[in-house]
């Protein structure tokens, strides 16, 4: 038996429509999963419920205890995520108003501004066109921004501000992924798709076109959740970021 109607809309309402793990904005696609299984027992009541967006629901639910690689979701670990996220979204005015806090929140801002800005990661992100070569360093900003995101010092307390962060990293994610899966280094210590030569001759043109054309897409929409962060770092924090 599901969770009733009104069970989930209170859920849904609580978190924002948020997930509870990775803190990203899903609209329709977020779900209420039972933190103890139906099958083991687990009550259809709010306390047993976290909503979770399809990913993060994904990895919950595939976890092989018969080949076990990572670490599962223990049923206390997700009831710490639903209590702390719902917390922040319970709170973000308050939250916004305390000097503590914002401290805190305008260091994450300014760091995450940092990685985008140094090498000029926000402009490959915005202009650059892959069939291009380019050098490491414009993306070495990126990659060290994603390797410390999911930090729990990277999170901003305000809970609107974590919301887009936790977008935009999932979106620049998806576009630095899909440009280190097209692209390698050279020997001129750039990283680009190869030769033009071979490209044009590979019996992959068209799918390499399509490959392509996605990762740039991909590319340009990291830059606008980027954009979208950026202009709400300032508005909330009052900083005064700049590129």
């Amino acid at each position: 038996m599901p969770f009733s109607s009104v069970i989930k809309a209170d859920l849904m309402v609580a978190s924002r429509r948020s997930c509870c793990i990775c803190h990203r904005f899903r609209g329709v696609n977020i779900e209420v999963h039972h933190i103890v299984e139906e099958s083991k027992g687990g009550p259809n009541i709010a306390d047993n419920g976290i909503p979770l967006c399809f990913d993060c629901h994904a990895d919950v639910k595939h976890y092989n205890a018969q080949h076990p690689r990572g670490t599962k979701y223990s049923g206390s670990e997700l009831r710490k995520h639903k209590v702390e996220w719902f917390k922040r979204v319970a709170v973000v005015a308050p939250t916004a108003n305390l000097a503590e806090h914002r401290q805190i929140d305008v260091r994450i801002a300014t760091e995450i501004h940092h990685y985008m800005t140094s090498g000029g990661g926000f402009y490959f992100l915005r202009d650059h066109d892959i069939w291009a070569s380019y050098k490491s360093s414009v993306v070495e900003g990126i990659f060290s921004l994603l390797n410390v995101s999911d930090n729990p010092d990277m999170q901003f307390f305000d809970a609107d501000l974590e919301t887009a962060r936790a977008e935009f990293v999932g979106d620049l994610a998806k576009g630095m992924s899909a440009v280190s899966f097209l692209t390698s280094l050279t020997g001129n210590g750039n990283y680009s798709l190869g030769s033009s030569i071979e490209i044009d001759l590979s019996p992959r043109i068209e799918e390499i076109r399509k490959e392509v054309a996605k990762a740039n897409d991909l590319c340009s929409e990291a830059a606008v959740s980027y954009s979208e962060l950026f202009h709400l770092m300032r508005s909330k924090l009052g900083i005064d970021l700049r590129f």
